[in-house]
């Protein structure tokens, strides 16, 4: 009986530390879940920064905007009853393709500072008058003057420009004016971004 009472103590003993163990290692799973439950949140939270920081590196990016075109072709464009953009053709750079030949349009990429050069060249017999505008309004201009000689005009101007993203910028040629262009690229439309915002 001795020995079966020694036997029945003994399972006492290894049941109450069995259970102390079973208690600790729940313990330890609900440290463990909180710990992967933290993990998880950071790594969400990771995430999130590399996407946000994909999607700025992608913005700033496009910070690099720079064009410049001529007309291209050899001879003259216009004179045109109406107003009418130029397609400035034949492209040199257009570092961020927001430049369009097709249209003859930049579209501003991103909120900056850009500076825009334009200029032509043109015979007296019919003038030039060329206008940048931002959107649809008409910023700056460069055109000839009546004189009594023959001699080729050229002319220029040039302007520093807030633009947000979107922002559209060409210029026009105005009505019953021409521009010349030739091998040497006489009439050209330039534009950079100075500083982005």
């Amino acid at each position: 009986m001795c020995a079966i009472l020694a036997e029945l103590s003994s399972i006492q003993t290894r049941l109450a530390l069995a259970e102390a163990e079973v208690q600790e290692l729940k313990r330890d799973n609900t440290v463990q879940a909180l710990e992967i439950q933290a993990l998880k949140h950071r790594s969400n939270f990771t995430e999130a920064e590399l996407r946000e920081h994909s999607r700025l590196l992608e913005k700033f990016g496009r910070g690099k905007v720079a064009f410049s075109a001529s007309i291209g072709g050899r001879g003259h464009t216009g004179p045109y009853n109406v107003e009418t953009t130029l397609k400035y053709k034949n492209v040199f750079t257009n570092i961020g393709n927001s430049y369009y030949p097709a249209t003859g349009i930049f579209v501003a990429p991103i909120t900056g500072i850009y500076y825009f050069h334009f200029c032509y060249h043109a015979s007296q017999q019919n003038g030039a008058a060329i206008a940048l505008y931002k959107n649809s309004t008409l910023v700056a201009s460069a055109s000839s003057h009546d004189t009594d000689t023959t001699s080729p005009e050229n002319g220029s101007n040039g302007v520093a420009l807030q633009l947000v993203e979107g922002d559209q910028v060409y210029v026009n040629l105005r009505a019953n004016t021409w521009v010349w262009d030739g091998p040497y690229h006489d009439t050209v439309f330039t534009g950079f971004l100075v500083n982005h915002f």
